[in-house]
């Protein structure tokens, strides 16, 4: 008899993913680290292949204890969905997923909507002043905006890792644009016309912002933010799992570990700052995370399980929010993250009303 089927009695908690292979869904530090602490834990971790499942028979991949077998399975307790799926059939395997387990759907929201929801709560100092670019009167749009903040940033409201990203700075009494380390300087009409042009064919099919920019840099002048990644904990309640600095190459405008930056310490990192004192900020950045952790989640239609929230921090040591992110990486902390996803799974599993199958 093989270990998956000894275990019969423990709670099943899947990841169903829309890519294939399904192995390949998570990365193997990863997948291994959520086995190992479902293991700890008392519980089961299976993959649901998501080709191989149709409704009312599904397919995973289960632990044998030398290898991952694809067995038929009946649907587990929980189940984390990660994505939609792109097929008709997959769609209808995640539907049928969702009708009979509990389910966990860390669902992120674009930058516009994030926007829209955190002006609107708790959370609003936090929020960099933004406006959603319209495509009337672009030009005199990003012209206002300038005027009233000296500098901007405009992002697509669904830019990830940096993609898109177009900073127009203040230099005296001329402007310069930076997009991809290119620089084009000129007065503020000039530049506010060329961004128009750059954007302008591009709104009918994407949403555009603009951002007041806020300058974030470390002591030696390199861009930092800061990632703070949150999850719920066994008891439901949201936790910071790691917070850490994320430091960018010379001369860039921004931090993206992607494009050659690098994560630091967070303690390290606050040392150097003047205004206020490391641990005061700290704490602050650790409230401020579960108080947008808190506001998200209320208004998400499934359970949310974690987030990353990324924060600046300026001159005068004030934290604003850049973004939340549904799907952090987390290749440095792999296994905390497991500790922590396993043990809410099998919170959920044990107050829903579901019999376990």
């Amino acid at each position: 008899m093989k270990d998956h089927d000894k275990r019969s009695s423990a709670i099943r908690i899947g990841f169903l993913g829309f890519r294939t292979p399904a192995l390949e869904i998570m990365p193997p530090l990863r997948r291994r680290a959520m086995l190992a602490e479902a293991v700890l834990q008392g519980a089961r971790f299976e993959i649901i292949d998501s080709i191989a499942s149709k409704p009312g028979a599904l397919s995973a991949y289960c632990w044998t204890g030398t290898d991952w077998e694809l067995s038929p399975v009946t649907p587990q307790s929980v189940v984390f969905i990660m994505g939609a799926g792109v097929k008709p059939e997959q769609r209808e395997v995640s539907e049928y997923v969702q009708q009979e387990s509990v389910c966990i759907h860390d669902i992120g929201l674009n930058k516009l909507n994030q926007t829209i929801l955190f002006q609107g709560s708790e959370a609003r100092p936090y929020v960099i002043p933004t406006e959603r670019l319209l495509g009337d009167g672009l030009q005199a749009q990003v012209l206002s905006f300038l005027q009233r903040h000296d500098s901007a940033v405009i992002k697509r409201s669904d830019a990830n890792q940096g993609v898109g990203l177009l900073f127009i700075l203040r230099d005296g009494d001329a402007w310069r644009i930076v997009q991809d380390q290119k620089v084009h300087r000129g007065k503020i009409d000039e530049v506010s016309e060329l961004v128009a042009r750059k954007i302008a064919g591009r709104m009918s099919y994407r949403d555009y912002l603009i951002q007041k920019f806020v300058p974030s840099h470390s002591v030696d002048d390199r861009p930092v933010d800061i990632r703070v990644h949150v999850q719920r904990n066994g008891s439901g309640d949201w936790q910071v799992t790691r917070a850490y600095a994320r430091l960018g190459e010379m001369g860039r405008q921004a931090a993206n570990v992607s494009k050659g930056g690098y994560q630091g310490a967070l303690s390290s990192f606050l040392k150097g700052r003047h205004v206020r004192k490391a641990g005061d900020i700290e704490a602050e950045l650790h409230a401020a995370a579960l108080l947008l952790a808190d506001v998200q989640s209320a208004s998400a239609p499934r359970p949310l399980s974690e987030l990353g929230i990324d924060f600046l921090l300026d001159q005068d040591d004030k934290i604003w929010l850049i973004e939340t992110n549904a799907l952090p990486q987390s290749s440095l902390h792999e296994q905390q993250r497991a500790m922590h996803s396993i043990a809410y799974a099998l919170s959920l599993a044990s107050s829903s009303t579901l019999a376990v199958p």
